[in-house]
This record gives structure tokens, sequence and C-alpha cells, in this order.
């Protein structure tokens, strides 16, 4: 009996092995670059002589969650409350990877209406010389820049182009950036008019989260949840980031003009995505 189902028995164990070959080694061809991204994460928060930015903590994080729930494999650096010579060194940091992979860059802190960072040990500097006065990146590279008068920086500084694919500032040169408060129903009642976007930050961000979240951290979460796939392409997040930039307009005009600010695109030319 045992020589007339050893070929049965042989043909199961190479069934087997392929089984397991196929679970613990996933196609190759279904990988993209969107598995290999980096994650550079820098947020001037913890303050104690100005308004803490808890807000835009939140807002790093949800970034992150966000992306990889799209699928997006991160590998993230981050740095909170630096000084400036630590903000620097970070820089240095961004820089050293030109060309290796895409990048998304998170950057969060108070700055003045001149366009200097205010560091939570109260020391005020220009900041952008050492980053966008950089070499350009030939790697996908994206920048968020979520501060007050974020405009002032492309706009005023770097006439000739800035040095990366992309760039969505979250305020005009005259305008400060808020944080919004997603439990509060003075102005805007968000668990009423945004559930879906309160639902799924409460489910990630949990119990104790008191409903902080910046003003563009907000925005891009209602338009992360409208949006099924990732964007691969340059051409493909600034679709995305001209639907960020429209929602802000029309969360202004339709909600709450004190709420909101203006969001807006600048590519690697210095032209604008109004």
């Amino acid at each position: 009996m045992g020589l007339r189902f050893r070929p049965l028995i042989s043909y199961l164990q190479t069934l087997s092995l392929i089984l397991i070959g196929s679970v613990a080694c996933p196609a190759a061809d279904s990988q993209s670059q969107l598995d290999s991204w980096r994650y550079f994460s820098y947020v001037n928060w913890k303050y104690n002589h100005r308004d803490p930015l808890v807000g835009w903590k939140v807002t790093s994080d949800l970034l992150e969650h966000s992306l990889r729930k799209w699928g997006i494999f991160l590998d993230r650096e981050s740095l909170e409350n630096g000084n400036f010579q630590e903000f620097t060194a970070f820089q240095k940091r961004i820089q050293n990877e030109i060309g290796t992979s895409p990048k998304l860059v998170y950057l969060a802190s108070h700055q003045t209406a001149a366009g200097r960072f205010d560091f939570i040990d109260e020391q005020r500097e220009h900041w952008t010389e050492g980053f966008l006065g950089r070499s350009p990146d030939p790697a996908l590279t994206i920048v968020l820049l979520d501060v007050c008068h974020a405009d002032v920086i492309p706009k005023y500084r770097y006439r000739k182009g800035i040095p990366f694919d992309l760039m969505l500032s979250a305020a005009a040169p005259q305008e400060e950036t808020y944080e919004v408060r997603m439990f509060s129903k003075r102005g805007v009642d968000f668990q009423k008019r945004y559930p879906e976007e309160v639902a799924w930050m409460k489910r990630h961000l949990g119990s104790k989260w008191e409903g902080q979240v910046s003003f563009l951290g907000f925005v891009w979460v209602h338009c992360y949840l409208q949006t099924r796939e990732a964007p691969e392409s340059a051409l493909q997040w600034e679709a995305f980031f001209e639907r960020m930039s429209d929602f802000s307009k029309e969360f202004a005009t339709r909600r709450s003009r004190r709420l909101a600010s203006q969001i807006r695109l600048w590519k690697r030319d210095n032209s604008v995505v109004e």
C-alpha cells in the first residue's frame, strides 16, 4: 500500500512547499516605489513662552498613520522641540539622502511674519537658507510647511524656485494658521458636520485625545478619506494637494473664515497652484 500512494504523497509535499513559499515570499511584482518612502517630521510644540502646538504634534502622527493605511511603507525620522542647532542637523540628515528614495517632510513650529522659526528656547532664527538653498533632489520630495505665514518662505526668498517637487504651505504671508478643536461646537460643530473625520481620528488617537489638530491636518484627513488609493507620481500628489487647497477655500466660505487659512501648493519652478 505504501508504494501505491508514494506518488500522491510526493505530489502533496511539492504542493505544500509551493503554498508555503507563496505566503512567505509575496510577489515582488506587487511592490512599487511607495514601499520605501522616508518620512521626516520636525515639530516644535512644547512651548512655555507661547501657546503649545499640540494639534501640530497630532497632525504629524495622523500623517504617518494615514500613509501607512494607504499601504505606503515608511521609514520615519522625527525630532520634537529641538533648538536651532538641532534643527540644522536634522535638515542636514535630510539633505544627505538626496536621490535615495521618495520623501515626505513635515515641518511645524511657531513662525514670525518675517519667516523666523520660534524655537522653544525663545530663540528666533531664519532657517530657510540651509533647507531651500540646497541642491534639487532627483527623488520625489514633498514638503508640508505647517506654520503661520508659510507662504513668505518660497514667495519672497527663493524666486528662482524650490528644490522640491511640491511644497504645501498652510497659510498666506499675512495669515496665521490655527488649531482646530474637533469636539468643540463653537463656530463649527465638527462632530455634526464632519462625523467621518472625527470618528477616524478618534479610532486612531484613542480616548486621551482632546480633539486638537492643526487646520492643515484636518484638511489632510478630510481629503485622505475621500481618496481610495495612495498617490504615486508627482502629478497624482499634485492633484491630491489641489483638492486640499480647494477644500480649505470651501471651508472658509461655507463654515468658518476665522478657523481657515489659505492652503496653497508650490511647485519646483516656484509657480503656485491657487
